[in-house]
């Protein structure tokens, strides 16, 4: 299966990951997730 290149990508930052596509934004996870018991 193959996909097709998005038209711009960016440095990710991150030496494993490499390039990204430009259009994607990064986030910490904490910042995306709910914590159920109140600690953060």
């Amino acid at each position: 299966m193959s996909f097709p290149k998005y038209p711009k990508y960016k440095d990710s930052g991150v030496e494993w990951l490499g390039e990204v596509p430009e259009h994607w934004d990064f986030s910490p996870l904490r910042h995306l997730a709910e914590f159920i018991n109140g600690d953060a």
